[in-house]
């Protein structure tokens, strides 16, 4: 599993396919709870040029309900340039009760 799990990061962080980046991060839901994964995921938010994967990317933090992940959520509503992820960070920012505005 441990070897399954790096296997997965290897490929959100790397790999030049989004279809595959999505992949891992379906792969990874499982692991979520993981510090190294929210990490990772934390990292696409900021770093992934597709915005399906950063959307994808936000849905899982969201349902991790982790606190730490307000201030970049914020940042995303804020300016991202991909519409969608701006509405998409803004609407997990009220799933958890947190301030759209940072």
């Amino acid at each position: 599993t441990e070897d399954v799990r790096a296997a997965l990061l290897a490929a959100l962080r790397s790999d030049q396919n989004a279809g595959v980046r999505l992949q891992a991060l379906e792969g990874l839901r499982e692991f979520g709870g993981d510090p190294q994964v929210k990490q990772v995921l934390r990292e696409v938010l900021r770093q992934d040029d597709n915005p399906g994967v950063r959307i994808e990317a936000i849905n899982q933090l969201g349902k991790l309900r982790d606190a730490s992940t307000v201030p970049l959520l914020q940042q995303l509503a804020a300016g991202d340039p991909n519409s969608y992820v701006r509405l998409r960070s803004a609407s997990t920012l009220r799933e958890l009760n947190a301030p759209e505005i940072y």
